[in-house]
C-alpha cells in the first residue's frame, strides 16, 4: 500500500513514539532527506498509521518526512 500524504500536524503520538525509538521529535522536514543510513518509525493514531522517515548525516538523526497508511 502506498503511503498518502502526511498530515500538516502530526499527532501527540508521533512524537511519543518517535522518544521511545531514541529519535528526534518530528518537527519541520529536512530540505533534503540525505544520509548514509535510513529508518522508518510508525506511529499508530487510532485508526491511522503514520511512518515518519528519518535520515543519519554525519553525528545525528533528522526527521525527513510523514505519510500515512
Amino acid at each position: 500500500k502506498r503511503l498518502s500524504a502526511g498530515p500538516a500536524s502530526l499527532p501527540g503520538a508521533a512524537a511519543s513514539c518517535a522518544a521511545a525509538k531514541k529519535m528526534p521529535a518530528p518537527g519541520a522536514p529536512a530540505s533534503s532527506c540525505t544520509g548514509q543510513r535510513f529508518t522508518v518509525v510508525v506511529a499508530h493514531a487510532g485508526n491511522e498509521r503514520l511512518a515518519m522517515l528519518y535520515g543519519f548525516d554525519g553525528t545525528a538523526w533528522r526527521f525527513c518526512s510523514a505519510g500515512t497508511f
